[in-house]
């Protein structure tokens, strides 16, 4: 049945019924690698068709943005930022694009293009979500480089602005730990306890 589906494009349905199959039998080695490969297939017919559609309808920020985000998923950060470059920085969809962009950056381990595009993002007017974000990997980004006091500093704002964000915590005690600063870690201010008694 998931080949049948499969076969006529319609990869929603393939994937459930595929994942139906799994539930039965989830030890079905080539049912799980044909589930993997059905992802892949939608995802590439996904691409094509908004490809299809930005010749036809130009360059809506939209199209760009969901464009990046399938080859991004694909690990083909390189092309999903150029897809997110295109967006212009006065769209509303624009902030949301740089944090993208920050992140393809870092998973290129290009940590100072990333930071610079977090930056831009949170320069503009980021939603709550795209704030929340951009601290974050603008902080991973720093820990990365290993400039531990700004790394430290961001998350200790993102814990500020957002004390329920556990990874934000378990970050800012890293950060502590990295430092090798345990009183810092001991003490850091977060609405629970991580440490272990």
């Amino acid at each position: 049945l998931a080949e049948c589906h499969a076969r006529q494009g319609r990869f929603d349905d393939a994937i459930d019924a595929l994942r139906s199959a799994l539930d039965l039998a989830p030890d079905d080695d080539d049912a799980a690698q044909r589930l993997i490969s059905l992802y892949f297939e939608k995802n590439t017919s996904q691409i094509q068709a908004l490809e299809q559609r930005l010749e036809q309808e130009g360059q809506p920020a939209e199209l760009l943005l969901e464009l990046g985000e399938l080859r991004s998923a694909r690990g083909e950060y390189a092309e999903a930022i150029q897809q997110y470059r295109r967006i212009p920085r006065e769209h509303p969809l624009a902030t949301r694009a740089l944090v993208a962009l920050g992140k393809c950056h870092l998973a290129l381990n290009e940590c100072h293009l990333a930071i610079t595009a977090f930056q831009a993002a949170l320069a503009g007017q980021p939603t709550v979500d795209d704030r929340r974000e951009a601290l974050y990997q603008l902080g991973i980004a720093h820990a990365r480089l290993l400039d531990l006091d700004t790394a430290t500093a961001t998350f200790q704002t993102l814990c500020q602005e957002c004390p329920e964000y556990r990874d934000a915590a378990d970050q800012l005690r890293r950060c502590h730990l990295q430092r090798q600063d345990t009183d810092a870690f001991r003490r850091a201010e977060v609405p629970f306890d991580l440490v272990a008694e």
